[in-house]
């Protein structure tokens, strides 16, 4: 601690002696996108009256906050940058408030974790599923919610689950909906829209106020199933559209459908595979005496445009897993670690959390507890282009942001990724070695955003450390920046995370 730190706090708790407030005493919040920022003081928050005083302490001493729930952001970095910065732990707000095991609806305070919302469900009647990511679980449910991140069940899109919010203004006071206000309880949880204009959409990826707790949308669990096949590089374009088509035909009875380049694989294994073909994923979530006749019906749509599938259920999964127990190891072995990753997908699907989707930063190889690519010094950075679900934009676009990787020395580990029947996300991973690779990666990511933005494709989420979006100049959404000083003037939360994507900002 400096003098300077040492100083700073005793200031801030001279005036509110109830904060719980430290030195800034690590530097995991560069979240693995290699810059660490300088933190000069954390707040640990408990609950909304905690996030008021702090937001009070700001205002007199002029301080900015920056709110976390986790840290484990990896890959976008959201609370990194290079200022010197107050950080705002939300961590320790871990409340369920509310369960509605009839309708499928759940209020969480900012802290929750995906593995604590899980476990909690399957403790209390294991009737209901949340949609998890693929990364740790101890991942905060409402930061992916309000970075709008996706996962595997029908709420694919996690921001479109979103019922309600309670969230903290910069100038202390509590904003939760007019239904809240009014006191219509059903409708302030069911409801998403509430009357007159939709403001909940305010608090994603902005700096408008501190989200305290969310109300989401659950899914009804069910039978997993999964659908394989795979198919050559010349037939991306073909794939995606016939699955298009199934989409459109079947509705969120399909879900988690994905379409991973070998390299994506080969890197989320730990090999160099020579398998030079690209897998296609479909998942239903159906109730299991559907699955026959809808296995069928997707199989032969497949078949017809030259593709075989294979099916696999938990069941179907554990006498495959007996099979490679009792043949030689030479393709044993081999059979066993393909099924290794289908129980992966299958638990990934069914809404249980696991550390195995960050074996992509680890070249395969997962430390026994605890994956935290940031504290183990690994680097990622997600670029995560947006684009119509059309075969050919994702060909072409993936064939450019392929050269762009290799141009760059970094394997393309690509995958693209529905998020409904009209909209794919790009999901695609600089993988890199922070302690000589970090000019190059952020090289590699401006590219491959300026090659996006060429084909018309803008980014879901933006990492920390890019400073403007190319070719942007002025003020890309004057809406925004106006609200922004109409909502915290004196630009307390976050004042740098945003400004790629707004203006006129302080």
């Amino acid at each position: 601690m400096t003098a300077t730190s040492a100083e700073f706090i005793a200031a801030i708790l001279n005036d509110f002696p109830t904060l719980q407030i430290e030195t800034g005493h690590d530097t995991t919040w560069h979240a693995a996108t290699g810059r660490s920022p300088k933190v000069t003081a954390v707040i640990r928050v408990h609950n909304e009256a905690d996030i008021a005083l702090a937001m009070s302490a700001a205002r007199k001493h002029g301080f900015q906050l920056h709110p976390y729930s986790s840290g484990r952001n990896w890959g976008y970095g959201a609370a990194a940058g290079q200022q010197p910065r107050v950080m705002l732990d939300l961590g320790c707000m871990q409340k369920i408030l509310e369960f509605d095991d009839t309708c499928g609806l759940i209020t969480v305070e900012a802290g929750v974790s995906q593995g604590q919302l899980a476990e909690f469900l399957r403790s209390n009647g294991d009737r209901w599923i949340v949609s998890v990511t693929g990364s740790s679980p101890r991942c905060s449910v409402v930061s992916n919610a309000l970075e709008r991140g996706f996962g595997a069940a029908p709420y694919i899109d996690h921001f479109s689950a979103v019922r309600g919010l309670k969230a903290i203004l910069p100038d202390g006071t509590c904003y939760r909906g007019t239904a809240a206000e009014v006191g219509a309880w059903q409708s302030e949880k069911a409801y998403r829209w509430g009357v007159g204009p939709y403001l909940y959409g305010l608090f994603s990826q902005s700096h408008f106020g501190i989200v305290s707790s969310l109300t989401i949308a659950l899914c009804r669990r069910q039978t997993p199933l999964l659908m394989a096949f795979q198919f050559e590089t010349s037939a991306l374009a073909g794939a995606i559209n016939t699955v298009q088509e199934l989409r459109h035909a079947y509705g969120e009875q399909l879900t988690n459908i994905k379409f991973i380049s070998v390299e994506y694989a080969a890197a989320i294994r730990g090999d160099t595979h020579n398998n030079k073909r690209w897998t296609g994923l479909i998942s239903l979530h159906a109730p299991s005496n559907l699955h026959g006749p809808l296995r069928r019906a997707i199989s032969r749509e497949l078949k017809r445009s030259g593709f075989q599938s294979t099916s696999f259920t938990t069941r179907s999964l554990r006498a495959l897993q007996k099979i490679a127990s009792m043949i030689p190891k030479r393709w044993g072995d081999a059979l066993a670690s393909s099924l290794e990753s289908v129980e992966t997908l299958l638990r990934f699907i069914s809404g249980n959390t696991s550390n195995d989707g960050l074996a992509l930063a680890y070249a395969g190889q997962l430390p026994a507890h605890n994956a935290d690519p940031a504290q183990d010094n690994r680097g990622i950075l997600w670029y995560s282009p947006t684009l119509r679900f059309d075969g050919s934009s994702a060909a072409e676009l993936g064939d450019a942001c392929a050269l762009v990787f290799r141009k760059h020395g970094f394997p393309a580990a690509i995958n693209f990724t529905a998020i409904d029947s009209h909209a794919l996300c790009g999901v695609m991973a600089i993988l890199f070695d922070p302690e000589c690779e970090q000019d190059r990666a952020e090289r590699c990511y401006m590219e491959l955003l300026e090659t996006g933005l060429a084909h018309g494709c803008l980014p879901y989420r933006i990492p920390a450390f890019c400073p403007s979006l190319p070719g942007a100049s002025g003020d890309r959404n004057a809406l925004a920046a106006l609200l922004r000083k109409a909502i915290d003037p004196a630009g307390i939360i976050a004042p740098h995370r945003f400004e790629t994507t707004t203006a006129g900002q302080s």
